[in-house]
Parts: C-alpha cells; sequence; structure tokens
C-alpha cells in the first residue's frame, strides 16, 4: 500500500507490516521544522523540495529554491561549474553524488560554512542532501592555528602568524575569507622622539590591548613591528569592518598615560595618538598577498588625508 501527500511523496507500508502508516502530514512538519538544511534533488539535478532551514540560510524563501539546479542553489566551495559536472556524472552513473563543502552569506554580508551529503534514497526521487553549519568548527580551526606566533612587545601575533593566517582563511578547500585592517599610528614617532623608547614601547603596548579588547574572540590582531599593526576578521563583510574602524579610531584618540616604569603615573607623559586604517575584504580563492597589500595602501590613502586635515588645522590657528 502507498500513499502520496500534498508534496508527491509517497510513503509505502510493507506487505504484511503491522506498523500503521505515518502520517504524511506530521513528516513534512518534521522536514519542515529541523534545524539542519535538507533538500530533495530528482536526478536531473533539479530541487524538488527544501525545508525552511535551507531558505533561511539563503535568506530566500522556499518556493524561490523549488525547481532551480541544486549546484546554482548550493554550489559547492569547487564552484557551480563544478558542481554541475559532479551532478552530470552522477545522472548518467558514473560517479557517486557529489559531497563537499558551501559558502553562503547571510543578510548582512557574514559568511557562513555548510558541509553537504547527499544519498540516494529512490530512483524516482533521486537523492536527499544533508547540510551541517561548519562554520564554528572553521572558525575554531582557523584560531588555534593563528595562536602559534606572537610579538614579544605586546603579546600580539607577529607578521608572519597574521600573514599565515590569511593563507587559511582564504584556503578555497576549507575558507570564509576574511576582512584586513592594516592600522598605522599617527603621531607616534614624535612621542617616541620626546619621551624615549620605553615610553613608545608602554604606549604600543597600551594601543595593543586598546585593540585586542576591541575585536571579537576569534578575530586576529597582529603588530608588524614599529607602530604598524593589521586585524584580521574572519568571514566578516566591509559594513562590520566600517563600524570596528569607527570604533578604533576613537578608541586609540583616548589619551594614554604613561608608567614611568614603576608604576608610578607622570601627568607630563599623558599623551594621544591617532590611528590610519586601511580595509580589504579576501574572499576564498583570492591572493593573500594582494589583499594585505590592498588594506596598506588604503591605509596610507587615509594617513595622507589625515596629514592634510592637521596642516590645514595648524594653519588656521596660526
Amino acid at each position: 500500500m502507498e500513499l502520496t501527500d500534498q508534496h508527491g511523496l509517497a510513503f509505502a507500508l510493507p506487505e504484511g507490516a503491522a506498523t500503521p502508516v505515518p502520517d504524511p502530514r506530521l513528516l513534512a512538519l518534521m522536514v519542515d521544522g529541523c534545524a539542519a538544511p535538507l533538500v530533495l534533488v530528482g536526478r536531473d539535478g533539479r530541487v524538488l523540495r527544501a525545508n525552511r532551514a535551507c531558505a533561511e540560510m539563503l535568506s530566500t524563501t522556499v518556493p524561490d529554491l523549488v525547481g532551480r539546479p541544486v549546484w546554482e542553489v548550493f554550489p559547492l566551495i569547487s564552484g557551480a561549474d563544478t558542481t554541475r559536472e559532479q551532478w552530470q556524472r552522477f545522472a548518467t552513473g558514473t560517479a557517486e553524488p557529489p559531497a563537499g563543502e558551501q559558502l553562503s552569506t547571510d543578510r548582512i554580508g557574514n559568511r557562513r560554512r555548510v558541509a553537504w551529503t547527499y544519498r540516494p534514497i529512490s530512483d524516482e526521487l533521486c537523492v536527499v542532501g544533508t547540510g551541517v553549519d561548519v562554520t564554528r568548527e572553521r572558525l575554531a580551526e582557523a584560531h588555534w592555528r593563528q595562536k602559534a606566533q606572537t610579538d614579544p612587545l605586546t603579546g600580539l601575533a607577529n607578521r608572519a602568524a597574521f600573514e599565515e593566517s590569511i593563507v587559511q582563511h582564504v584556503d578555497l578547500r576549507s575558507g570564509l575569507g576574511c576582512g584586513v585592517l592594516f592600522c598605522d599610528l599617527d603621531g607616534f614617532k614624535a612621542i617616541n622622539d620626546t619621551h624615549g623608547h620605553a615610553a613608545g614601547d608602554r604606549l604600543l603596548v597600551e594601543i595593543s590591548h586598546r585593540l585586542a579588547s576591541t575585536v571579537r574572540g576569534g578575530d586576529l590582531v597582529a603588530r608588524f613591528g614599529g607602530d604598524e599593526f593589521a586585524i584580521l576578521l574572519p568571514a566578516v563583510g566591509l559594513i562590520e569592518m566600517r563600524a570596528l574602524s569607527t570604533r578604533l579610531e576613537r578608541l586609540v584618540r583616548r589619551p594614554v598615560r604613561l608608567s614611568d616604569g614603576d608604576g608610578e603615573l607622570e601627568k607630563a607623559k599623558t599623551v594621544t595618538v591617532g590611528i590610519s586604517i586601511g580595509l580589504s575584504v579576501a574572499s576564498p580563492g583570492d591572493d593573500p598577498s594582494a589583499a594585505l597589500r590592498e588594506a596598506d595602501e588604503r591605509m596610507y590613502e587615509v594617513k595622507a588625508r589625515h596629514s592634510t586635515r592637521r596642516v590645514l588645522t595648524l594653519a588656521a590657528e596660526a
């Protein structure tokens, strides 16, 4: 005996079985209420049905997914063309259904990584796909890798660790991409020359604490040397990067009271510095050195604008 629900799904009662047929409506509710993305794909590679979790992951609706090619809606990280070729080989019986990870973007531009597995269930319905959000696992992997190398003065990561981390975040197989902020202090050299290198070092340590306290737990703050810093934001888009940049500019401009090395605060050593920040976004597959170079170039553009404003201010006061 076979029943069919309103979605065309068949439920068979094995011959001689005493167990009643499950209510198709309850099964539909179970699928739609599942927190994991589920998708039913036909032999031609088109989506027959998807649950709400699929639609929410892509910031769309279930009807918008139905009927579309699976390689277009759920492309694996290798790309839509490669995913399509894998499905075509499966349709001809020469390969198993493709499996791998997909990079998706939410409403505000942040990225998530979803691992897909597909299992054939019948000749007619083809396969059912299950998605598992592995974003936290990928971020955790990247986080532990980035802790290996630190700057001895500030305790931050150094340049080598930062560059290694970018490579991991833009890796085509496992990365989520990242945002890069390249930072350079404004006015640090004058303070270092006036108050000495020890005071300059204490200022760098204080600024390092301010930068590190402003970012998220999984972000990476590094000191490249001198008064240059860089910040890596995994899976973040320009909107959050610009908001963070504004917060950092306000925080760094706050006066710093430098101690004399014995813990005593000296009013004569209350100093103020600014910060110039350049932004860039790197996606999986991008050249990591190009992303860093772009942020560096934009930082110098910002610093030039800051210098121009200072000159205009001094001229107005003269």
